[in-house]
């Protein structure tokens, strides 16, 4: 799968530097913080506060990171995590949910975890 910056900005910006479009990166899931990095001589702009922003959450250090493909592979799969645990909240309930997680991370951890899902899918589980 290929991770490429989003593209969906109401006007394009050109890097300072040489001229070229610059691509918007994600930095976190879930919000609409991105940084802008030009792919052509890798300068990056930053909006007004963004790097006070990563200075408070420690990554100001870690700013070649946003860029590469493990970074914003890990955002969309916990962009995707998010995502289907609100779906399953809406559908099963809180308390319901709760308690599916529970049983789950039981089975998951149990060393019977086949017999265990044979028998939950069984129609009749005594039945040969």
């Amino acid at each position: 799968m290929e991770i490429d910056p989003s593209w969906d900005v109401k006007e394009l910006k050109l890097c300072s530097n040489c001229g070229h479009i610059m691509a918007r990166y994600k930095i976190f899931p879930d919000t609409d913080f991105y940084l802008d990095r030009c792919r052509h001589c890798n300068g990056i702009w930053m909006e007004q506060h963004e790097w006070e922003v990563l200075v408070d959450r420690n990554l100001h250090d870690n700013l070649n990171d946003f860029f590469t493909k493990p970074w914003q592979s890990q955002l969309h799969v916990a962009e995707t995590k998010n995502h289907l645990d609100q779906i399953y909240l809406e559908r099963f309930g809180p308390e319901d949910y709760e308690r599916i997680q529970e049983i789950r991370n039981w089975l998951w951890g149990h060393a019977n975890l086949g017999m265990l899902l044979a028998f939950l899918q069984s129609d009749d589980p005594y039945k040969i």
